[in-house]
């Protein structure tokens, strides 16, 4: 992505480890996650629905449940150093209809990631 676009983009994003979308086609590594959205890497190909809903958990006992997703890309990995782990990568956004506990879990889980320097 150029480094334009990167500056254009609406909300900073959080790079992650150790942090997981659960649908009900599986789990997915999450890449990074924003106020916005998330991107995430799916180990097996699959097609990815238009609208989903995702719980997304990690390491530390950190866990959103059932966030409304649309996806804005699905592809195949094309990048050598992690397609033989990541066969499909997705960029999806959070739908509007985010419930204000979920929105209020999201907010928090963002400060406490930016205040333990994940990025």
């Amino acid at each position: 992505m150029e480094e334009k676009t990167l500056k254009d983009r609406k909300y900073p994003r959080l790079r992650l480890t150790d942090t997981f979308v659960v649908s009900q086609q599986g789990a997915c590594r999450v890449f990074d996650l924003s106020p916005g959205g998330v991107s995430f890497g799916c180990t097996s190909e699959r097609r990815v629905p238009e609208s989903l809903t995702v719980d997304i958990v990690d390491n530390t006992g950190l866990h959103l449940l059932d966030l409304p997703l649309k996806t804005i890309w699905a592809a195949k990995n094309r990048d050598l150093c992690t397609s033989s782990i990541y066969e499909v990568i997705v960029g999806a956004k959070f739908e509007n209809d985010l419930s204000p506990e979920q929105q209020a879990a999201l907010n928090q889980l963002l400060t406490f990631l930016k205040g333990s320097n994940v990025s």
